[in-house]
């Protein structure tokens, strides 16, 4: 299964990770398995955290569709987001953090 994963700055400042499956005609996008990033933090000066929910939760649909109008940016996620996306749906293979070998 090929996947596209990437995460999107909508115009309302929400930070959304899915795997894009498609454009229609430069004016849509079409998103399968939306979640939205959430950033947190328990304390001032401690580690943010991230949370992922899914985008629109009171639909059954696998796919939602944006305009791209309301995309500011698009963007490949870092190893660890796209890694904590799988396991959220269950799919893919987790890939590993490239480490340096020592003898």
């Amino acid at each position: 299964m090929t996947t596209n994963i990437k995460i999107f700055r909508l115009t309302t400042g929400e930070d959304i990770i899915a795997d894009k499956t498609k454009d229609t005609d430069g004016t849509l996008t079409h998103l399968k398995s939306p979640f939205v990033i959430i950033p947190t933090q328990k304390a001032p000066g401690a580690p943010v955290n991230l949370q992922l929910t899914p985008y629109m939760p009171y639909t059954n649909d696998q796919t939602v569709v944006l305009h791209n109008d309301k995309i500011m940016a698009e963007v490949s996620p870092k190893t660890e987001i796209e890694n904590s996306y799988k396991q959220n749906l269950g799919i893919g293979i987790i890939q590993a953090k490239p480490k340096l070998i020592v003898d």
